[in-house]
């Protein structure tokens, strides 16, 4: 009996522990499913979809409320609804760069799932040197994310750029009343 609970434990630890880091490989191929939003999108690895939100960086939301502030912006309404707009748009980006089937390759980093259970990935596209990531971030998609991972450099002077051009979300600086 002792044996049997002892080989349970063991089977039930190998299947989580599976569960949680796939592979002990730093990138993994994976078939994109769809697309959340323009930070998240879901993908079939290793016959299971889950959920990946993309590492360095954010969009607006598209299924809830934003905060200019959280981008840098004047908290008014005008610029929240201008967020909504660069939400939209991030996604549609998002959707024109990789299609449902797909083949990217997810590079992991640090912790590979966020408090939400979503694995975290930068995003790499078969035709480009520059991860998605990188790309939403260099067109004004997306701010960066205030957080330590490799290329943030890289990013931060993507960002500024956009900023300085008044790319993308970072046009509702000039939103008014």
């Amino acid at each position: 009996m002792k044996k049997a609970v002892i080989l349970a434990l063991i089977i039930t630890v190998s299947v989580f522990l599976l569960d949680q880091n796939y592979s002990p490989e730093d990138k993994t191929e994976a078939e994109l499913v769809r697309v959340i939003d323009g930070d998240t999108i879901k993908v079939n690895i290793h016959d299971r979809n889950e959920s990946v939100r993309f590492i360095g960086m954010d969009t607006p939301e598209i299924h809830g409320g934003n905060n200019p502030l959280h981008f840098g912006l004047e908290d008014t309404p005008e610029t929240e609804q201008c967020l909504y707009i660069w939400a939209e748009k991030s996604t549609s980006y998002v959707k024109q760069e990789v299609s449902p089937g797909d083949k990217i390759e997810l590079e992991f980093e640090g912790d590979r799932r966020d408090q939400y259970g979503r694995l975290r990935a930068h995003i790499h596209l078969q035709d480009t040197n520059n991860t998605l990531n990188y790309k939403l971030v260099e067109k004004g998609y997306a701010n960066v994310f205030p957080v330590e991972f490799d290329g943030k450099e890289s990013f931060e002077e993507a960002e500024q750029k956009a900023q300085e051009q008044e790319k993308g979300l970072w046009n509702c600086r000039n939103v008014t009343a």
